[in-house]
């Protein structure tokens, strides 16, 4: 498997290649620390030891050739945010008070990750001491937004946002089973963003109509749909029903409310219809609702931004405008 089909396993398949000998840990953070690298203008990282790192897979990988015991996260990287205590890296809180401090000991977190066999990938940004909204840091620099230099990921899931964001591919069908749907696809090599599948929609008799295909990988211990997949989705159903303000600039979300009214089923197409209740400048109010074979799943109100639309990333994931030249 070359570097992208590495990076594109999912953590459990990771593991259990890993455990079985079929895939190397040494050769698994390799291709890890290699995306990390092509990803390095993000900033997404205070501390990454790529040497430490592969000190440890090839320590996992003598622990399996001798016939150990392997834990259930057997020779996985895992970054760690730089506000949680690592022993054998310092932990700054992204603020220079603390640049020199190494604690003494690993946070709890982080014992039980490296007793179940995990690896600590690194050290995380943030924003400092985790104190804002944003991961602007004047410390370390703000970790910026994987399809759009210019921006900034948010406060929560920072230098997590940069690493997993992809862009999207657009195509409009005319023949076929999917004749008038325009289809949003998720760029392959992405993360969570690729878990999600093909979303599909168009104009109908009920306004912006929208439907996306359900799988196992989309359920929760339940057996059900997970709540987080039916916001992945309402959160792209309310970018479509604010398509046709958009030709000019692109938009985010600020806010979504959602109330959730029945289980939904794995297997079966979810589908959502909306409307925008108000446009006023910049600002659009929308509201939604979600249904699986005539069951209202789900209802939502929203409420978006527009914001002047980035430049297209280059080859190495920087943005420019035309004509423009990057400063940072």
């Amino acid at each position: 498997m070359d570097v992208t089909e590495l990076c594109e396993l999912s953590a459990s398949a990771a593991v259990a290649r890993m455990a079985s000998g079929e895939l190397s840990a040494e050769t698994y953070a390799t291709a890890l620390l290699a995306r990390c690298g092509q990803g390095a203008h993000l900033n997404a990282f205070i501390d990454l030891n790529a040497e430490q790192v592969l000190a440890q897979a090839r320590s996992a990988d003598a622990h399996r050739t001798a016939g150990k015991p392997l834990g259930p996260l057997h020779g996985l990287p895992v970054p760690v945010k730089d506000s949680i205590n690592t022993a054998d890296y310092p932990t700054t809180g992204g603020t220079n008070a603390l640049r020199g401090f190494r604690p003494a000991t690993d946070a709890a977190a982080v014992s039980l990750l490296r007793q179940a066999g995990a690896i600590v990938l690194g050290k995380t940004n943030l924003h400092e001491l985790s104190f804002g909204w944003t991961s602007s840091n004047a410390a370390f620099g703000a970790v910026r937004n994987g399809c759009w230099r210019p921006c900034i990921a948010d406060a929560l899931r920072g230098a997590a946002a940069a690493l997993t964001a992809v862009p999207m591919s657009r195509e409009t069908f005319t023949e076929g089973p999917n004749a008038g749907w325009t289809c949003w696809r998720r760029d392959p090599n992405g993360r969570f963003a690729s878990m999600l599948g093909d979303f599909f929609f168009r104009e109908g008799a009920r306004g912006v109509e929208c439907r996306m295909e359900t799988a196992r990988k989309h359920s929760n211990g339940l057996g059900y749909l997970h709540g987080g997949f039916i916001m992945s989705f309402i959160d792209m159903a309310m970018f479509a029903f604010i398509f046709r303000q958009l030709e000019n600039s692109a938009a985010v979300t600020l806010s979504c409310a959602t109330d959730f009214l029945s289980a939904g089923i794995v297997g079966k197409p979810i589908e959502a219809h909306g409307e925008i209740l108000k446009e006023t400048g910049k600002m659009l109010f929308v509201r939604g609702l979600v249904t699986q074979d005539g069951v209202n799943l789900s209802s939502f109100t929203g409420t978006m931004r527009k914001i002047p639309r980035p430049a297209r990333p280059t080859a190495e994931g920087h943005a420019t405008r035309p004509g423009e030249t990057q400063v940072d």
